[in-house]
């Protein structure tokens, strides 16, 4: 598929910051950078760039076949009309969100959004749709701020199947243990990225494991989440050589896993809480409550 620069003015570029981040490449000896999208299906995908052509991609982003939107959890190509794999999108960068891959040699990535050739969102990129909630939030006087609370499961390969890794006591030390190099280096790569781990604990599933990053704003959630699970996965298999799943049942007879997702809503300053007590009863809370739980009175409590 080709890469070529996209026609029409496309979104502003910053050279400055273009120059700085190639110039940084090179002094931790990147060789390769993964420009990373998350489809519709939850899967992260991309595509690698020589630091060689790394300046080029910033500012023009690389080349994606919009059928690639139409690919299922198990890489299935389903037939969705305006998604065939004819005519091209492009992923382009937020350089902000630069990481070096702490469980890969040379390797770094950055986290982007599908727009059209024009630069313009051409409506298939969740990233996208995200950032214009946020946008829609803050003409209203709202910012979110979030955070995720990841169960998953560790795993190692007997005659080709999967048997839970390190299982132990719920919340023991025993359980802890038996996992601890696995989880350490997890948590370092984490801290080495940037993302504040606030708890690490053994859960109640055999091998069933739980990280909680701290809260962020709501782009910055989100791209925490994506190189949450990037890393997990990265750093159990690659340096491991084990299995991390976050499927919601991996093994029949254990218990699911989960990904909470914690938010609050907050005043356009982010300084005022609005869930908080003295706010609750506004109606801006009362609204979102009654779109985000079923139990809607409840919401605004927690």
């Amino acid at each position: 598929m080709s890469s070529s620069a996209p026609a029409g003015a496309g979104p502003t570029v910053d050279e400055a910051a273009v120059r700085a981040l190639v110039d940084r490449a090179r002094h931790e000896d990147v060789r390769l950078v993964r420009f990373l999208y998350v489809d519709p299906s939850g899967v992260t995908r991309g595509k690698a760039v020589h630091v060689a052509q790394l300046a080029s991609r910033l500012r023009g982003g690389v080349g994606l076949t919009r059928a690639q939107n139409a690919i299922n959890v198990f890489d299935d190509l389903v037939d969705i009309d305006g998604l065939e794999p004819v005519g091209e999108i492009r992923i382009l960068p937020d350089l902000s969100t630069w990481t070096r891959l702490p469980w890969l040699r040379a390797t770094a990535s950055v986290l982007c959004e599908q727009l059209g050739h024009d630069g313009a969102d051409w409506g298939g990129c969740p990233r996208s749709f995200l950032a214009r909630a946020i946008e829609a939030l803050a003409e209203a006087g709202i910012t979110v701020k979030a955070s995720f609370e990841n169960e998953f499961y560790l795993a190692e390969l007997v005659d080709g199947q999967p048997v839970p890794f390190g299982d132990g006591p719920v919340y023991s030390s025993i359980g802890m243990d038996r996992v601890a190099a696995v989880m350490d280096d997890v948590v370092d790569a984490l801290d080495e990225q940037g993302l504040q781990v606030e708890q690490a604990i053994n859960e109640y599933g055999p091998a069933q494991q739980e990280i909680s990053i701290r809260y962020a704003d709501a782009m910055r959630a989100a791209d925490n989440q994506v190189k949450f699970k990037d890393t997990a996965r990265g750093v159990i298999e690659v340096g491991h050589g084990l299995r991390a799943s976050f499927a919601p049942k991996p093994f029949p007879d254990g218990i699911g896993s989960g990904a909470h997702l914690h938010f609050s809503l907050w005043d356009g300053e982010g300084r005022t809480n609005l869930l908080g007590d003295q706010a609750r009863r506004a109606t801006p809370c009362r609204r979102w409550a009654a779109t985000s739980s079923p139990a809607s009175s409840s919401t605004c409590r927690r």
